[in-house]
C-alpha cells in the first residue's frame, strides 16, 4: 500500500494555527531520540528550526536500524492539529503513529503502521510501502 504522510503542504499556508506545541506535542528528546518539531502558520519555507536536522537524524536511524524517534505536528486546514510519531524499529523499518483525534473535521483515529520506505519529499516526511499493524 502506498502512504503519503503529511499531504498538507499546499494548505500550511490556510491554516489557522499559532505557534507554540499544544500540551499534547511531543516530550523532550531523549538518547537516541532525533526529537519533535511543530510546523505553524508562521513557519518560513525551510519550516520550524532544527526540521532538516531531525527528519536527517530519523532518516540515518532508518538506514542503521538504531532505535529513535521522532514526533511531528502539522495542522489541518482549519488549523486542528494531527500529531504524528516516527518510531524506528528495525533496519529500514519504521512504525507511522497518526493521531487525528484533534480534528474537529476529519475522522478522529489513531492508526498506526509498518513501513519500509522512508524519505523527505519537499521538506516533509514521507513514508511508502506500509501496512497496518
Amino acid at each position: 500500500m502506498r502512504r503519503r504522510l503529511l499531504l498538507l503542504v499546499p494548505f500550511l499556508a490556510l491554516a489557522a494555527c499559532g505557534d507554540t506545541p499544544r500540551e499534547n506535542a511531543a516530550p523532550e528528546p531523549e538518547d537516541g531520540d532525533c526529537g519533535a518539531y511543530v510546523v505553524t502558520n508562521a513557519d518560513e519555507e525551510d519550516g520550524p528550526p532544527g526540521r532538516s536536522e531531525k527528519q536527517q537524524c530519523l532518516l540515518d536511524a532508518f538506514a542503521t536500524g538504531d532505535p529513535a524517534g521522532l514526533d511531528v505536528e502539522l495542522p489541518t486546514v482549519e488549523g486542528d492539529p494531527i500529531y504524528y510519531r516516527f518510531t524506528i524499529v528495525g533496519r529500514r523499518l519504521v512504525e507511522v503513529r497518526t493521531d487525528t483525534t484533534h480534528d474537529a473535521f476529519g475522522t478522529a483515529a489513531i492508526v498506526t503502521e509498518r513501513c519500509t520506505s522512508l524519505a523527505v519529499v519537499d521538506g516533509y516526511l514521507t513514508a511508502e510501502r506500509c501496512t497496518p499493524v
